[in-house]
């Protein structure tokens, strides 16, 4: 019904008004880049940690991962930190666990404090295990995964390089062990109940974490046949 002067003003249209104009960020391809790059640094990251070692110095052995672990996630957290710079909003999902084990090296790190020999509360001679310089390379590396949220193909491929470290450790140490060849002692493992994660003890760990984490691998998460065999083969 057109309007005039005449028409009942409940039955005049209304002219429309113009509707605001939404707003849309542009992507940020250099943040998203950047992002990425992060995310194969902490694929890397978790294949080389397991199997790294220096040749010729097995005494060092424990120093050498917590060194390497130590500065490995502070590189990828200051990259972490220049990156959430590009946006305006950053959002997360801390895991309670995780909350929970940061309080404890908070509190690790008070009792270091105030004990007595301060030195050897916090790092020890060579970070020890029990130290809370210890606890806190053990939680920035348990922190860096969440740079992998909302990408299930990186956390996958994640969990497929984890796989394949903990698999060339699994053959090295049989290898050693059936065939006693001296031959693999690389300069740093001359008993054959060595290897680059320590001792038959460590090695026992390890292989329970890998158990896990591949049952876990079997039951979350959708594999291709390849994978789910490739995963069963590791935890047998």
């Amino acid at each position: 019904m057109s309007g005039s002067l005449f028409t009942p003003r409940v039955y005049q249209e209304q002219p429309q008004q113009p509707r605001p104009q939404e707003r849309t960020e542009t992507p940020d391809r250099i943040g998203a880049t950047v992002l990425n790059l992060i995310q194969y640094i902490v694929v890397g990251f978790l294949f080389i940690v397991p199997v790294f070692f220096v040749p010729g110095l097995p005494a060092s052995l424990g120093f050498d991962k917590v060194l390497i672990t130590a500065i490995g996630s502070f590189f990828i957290v200051v990259l972490l930190g220049l990156t959430a710079l590009r946006y305006s909003r950053v959002s997360t999902v801390l895991p309670l666990s995780l909350g929970a084990f940061w309080l404890f090296v908070a509190v690790a790190f008070i009792s270091g404090l105030l004990s007595g020999d301060i030195q050897d509360s916090l790092r020890g001679s060579v970070f020890e295990s029990q130290t809370a310089g210890f606890f806190a390379v053990m939680a920035l590396m348990m922190t860096i995964p969440l740079v992998l949220q909302r990408n299930k193909n990186m956390a996958l491929k994640t969990i497929m390089a984890f796989g394949a470290s903990a698999m060339l450790l699994v053959l090295y140490t049989l290898v050693r062990v059936f065939l006693e060849s001296g031959s693999l002692a690389l300069k740093s493992f001359g008993n054959v109940t060595t290897s680059p994660v320590g001792s038959f003890n460590d090695m026992a760990i390890f292989s329970g974490l890998t158990v896990i984490l591949g049952l876990i691998t079997l039951l979350q998460l959708p594999l291709k046949k390849a994978y789910q065999i490739a995963t069963t083969v590791l935890i047998l």
